[in-house]
């Protein structure tokens, strides 16, 4: 019986192992990407949350006790879980439905802003 030299062994050659571990190395990078993705959309929706739910505190706040006219009131992120806060609340001109102008009425802005997620709300008082 003769001996085929050329005949194939059972093991892998170096080749196929290059390119199994390529096909490898993509599926990891493609999880990671998707992993890394879920993260950062979890991080901004949160963001986005705290943003809203600091503009809806101050909001309560600020209708009992509103910042002096022409001075806005800041709260730094540091001091505030992250969330920037920037309060303003300036004289509002506005006339009835006879034309007269309805005196003591400000607006009062609400600015929020946590990474790159930024919120605000304005609402009109009749405040002295």
């Amino acid at each position: 019986m003769m001996s085929n030299s050329k005949g194939r062994r059972g093991g892998f050659t170096l080749f196929e192992i290059m390119i199994a571990l390529a096909v490898f190395m993509l599926a990891v990078v493609g999880i990671a990407k998707a992993i890394d993705s879920a993260l950062q959309g979890g991080i901004e929706a949160r963001r986005r949350t705290q943003c809203r739910q600091q503009l809806e505190s101050r909001l309560s706040y600020c209708l009992a006790d509103p910042p002096q006219t022409g001075q806005p009131r800041v709260i730094e992120a540091n001091d505030n879980h992250g969330v920037r806060v920037e309060e303003t609340l300036e004289p509002y001109a506005a006339q009835n439905a006879k034309g007269q102008e309805i005196p003591g009425l400000k607006k009062l802005v609400i600015k929020t802003k946590a990474g790159n997620q930024s919120d605000s709300a304005d609402i009109l008082l009749n405040h002295p």
